[in-house]
């Protein structure tokens, strides 16, 4: 654990000095993207996400250097599960700072590969059901039917891989896949547009 924190504030200090320091940026590309995404479940029983709204991801880019993209990225994935007629479910919100490495490739044009690698912070909630008697004074009414949450912040290595293509100056598209080194480890594969500007 204490490697770990080592590698944490070692991580937080480089890209502070890299964000901080202008004179070490060329003047770069920024990248605005969104990202539908399918995950595989934190937790097992859960069902993979399906939908748009099941995984979705929101994300900026700063190009540092010909090549170096420094990113932030805020993501929401929900999973659920049925027990007994019951729901269960497990959203995650996963924020990241990490840096990106670029590799052009000389065919086709347009076509770059790139390496992720960063810091997470996730806030997630667990939702599981409950049933509980139901009196009023001396009166027994039933059952009914409640939910109990448990919220956790933990922290996490997304390392992504994936490809980005231009179509133009302005725009581009691409896909990705991130494997999340966190509590409850799963993986993401993404679907992305982007806004070059």
């Amino acid at each position: 654990m204490k490697k770990f924190r080592k590698i944490t504030v070692l991580f937080i200090a480089l890209v502070t000095i890299a964000a901080a320091v202008p004179a070490f940026a060329r003047e770069g590309d920024k990248q605005l993207d969104l990202m539908l995404d399918l995950s595989t479940s934190p937790a097992s029983g859960f069902d993979t996400t399906a939908g748009p709204i099941a995984g979705l991801s929101i994300g900026a880019g700063y190009e540092l250097r010909d090549g170096w993209q420094l990113r932030g990225d805020l993501a929401y994935h929900y999973w659920d599960r049925d027990v007994w007629g019951r729901s269960l479910s497990y959203t995650r919100i996963p924020v990241s700072a990490s840096v990106r490495k670029y590799f052009t490739l000389p065919q086709p044009k347009g076509l770059k590969v790139f390496g992720q690698a960063g810091l997470e912070i996730s806030y997630d909630i667990v939702e599981t059901p409950y049933v509980y008697p139901v009196w009023i004074g001396w009166t027994y009414y039933g059952t009914a039917e409640g939910k109990k949450s448990d919220n956790k912040l933990r922290l996490g290595v997304p390392l992504t891989t994936g490809a980005e293509y231009e179509i133009n100056s302005q725009y581009s598209v691409g896909a990705s896949v991130t494997a999340h080194v966190v509590n409850d480890s799963y993986l993401t594969v993404g679907l992305a547009g982007s806004y070059h500007f």
